[in-house]
């Protein structure tokens, strides 16, 4: 009986690892970096990732960075970045209280500017995540459970006290914001 479920509880574990390993295929990628704990490759021009060094922003321009969104309030990426080539661009957000405005202008820097781009903040969790989300919504027409699965589920950090985050993702007018953007 006993070697009965412990082949259950395998069975049980490997189907849910496996039904997963399908759900997350469409999320970012981990991206293997000497500078970086928490880089990630949405697509073939957008990257995200936590606050960038000055290590980080020379290993990111020789990965093909060429661009990078700030969502820090009161860090700026200018000492950081250097000479390092990679163009800088910077929307001002706090986590606890998140502004469409403030979106849109992310979004509007996310369609307009040389790529590939890293967007960050502090830890490449929240704000990150939110940019993240709304870029899978409005540029690649996922749904809104499916941004906000991988912005809570993809392994990113998110924090669970950021649920304004999640209820702006969820009361948004995606509509609003394209034409916003356009």
């Amino acid at each position: 009986m006993k070697k009965i479920l412990v082949f259950i509880g395998i069975a049980l574990f490997v189907q849910i690892t496996f039904a997963q390993n399908i759900t997350n295929a469409k999320w970012a990628k981990d991206v293997k970096a000497a500078t970086l704990k928490n880089l990630h490759q949405l697509n073939n021009e957008i990257f995200r990732s936590e606050q960038p060094t000055k290590k980080s922003f020379k290993e990111l321009e020789k990965m093909g960075i060429k661009a990078s969104l700030n969502l820090r309030k009161y860090k700026r990426d200018n000492c950081n970045a250097g000479k390092s080539g990679v163009k800088l661009f910077r929307v001002k957000m706090w986590a606890p209280k998140i502004k469409e405005e403030e979106v849109v202008n992310a979004l509007k820097i996310l369609k307009d500017v040389p790529k590939p781009i890293v967007i960050h903040c502090k830890y490449g969790s929240d704000r990150t995540g939110l940019i993240c989300a709304m870029y899978r919504i409005v540029f690649e027409n996922w749904t809104k459970k499916e941004a906000i699965d991988e912005l809570r589920n993809g392994g990113f950090g998110f924090h669970k006290k950021y649920e304004n985050i999640l209820q702006f993702i969820e009361n948004c007018d995606i509509d609003s914001i394209k034409k916003q953007i356009k």
